[in-house]
């Protein structure tokens, strides 16, 4: 199956060297990790395509700037929000004809099992959600402990536009 892992992050390097060797002790290999960093400084995109670079199949995207329309204003005045569905449409484009996109974010240390876990849970044209396993990590570590299950989707217009409402 065509598997690609996307991490979304913004301000978000230094978990990226503990994401990068969690990504690759995953039990199944994706055939594409993607990383998209949203409007990072010149350090934090150092550091970013730095801890990545080893990964075989991986991809870069640095989001220069933000969408000209944002529905939800910045909660604090001048501090620009991380436009996390801006950079998943952006991956989406970027990633046509992967049968599985798994999405996760910059500070979630993916478990061994994760994509394997997707994988396993994948229906064709559907859905799958993982989460934090809430009892046992507390989301103190940063760990993603999947638990993937599919869902139904009772409409489908486009990729694109399903992406904004998960």
């Amino acid at each position: 199956m065509k598997t690609a892992l996307v991490i979304l992050c913004r301000n978000q390097g230094k978990y990226a060297s503990r994401i990068a060797e969690a990504v690759k002790a995953q039990s199944v290999a994706p055939e594409t990790v993607f990383v998209v960093m949203d409007r990072p400084d010149i350090l934090e995109r150092s550091k970013v395509s730095g801890a990545y670079r080893d990964i075989p199949g991986i991809r870069m995207l640095v989001v220069g700037s933000a969408p000209e329309t944002i529905s939800r204003p910045p909660m604090v005045p001048n501090v620009s929000p991380f436009c996390a569905g801006h950079c998943r449409n952006l991956a989406l484009e970027m990633l046509d004809g992967y049968e599985l996109i798994i999405f996760t974010d910059g500070d979630c240390i993916p478990e061994s099992q994760m994509v394997e876990s997707h994988i396993a849970a994948y229906t064709e044209g559907g859905v799958t959600v993982g989460r934090r396993l809430e009892g046992k990590w507390l989301y103190r570590d940063q760990r993603e402990a999947y638990g993937a299950r599919p869902i139904p989707i009772f409409f489908k217009e486009s990729v694109s536009s399903l992406c904004d409402f998960l």
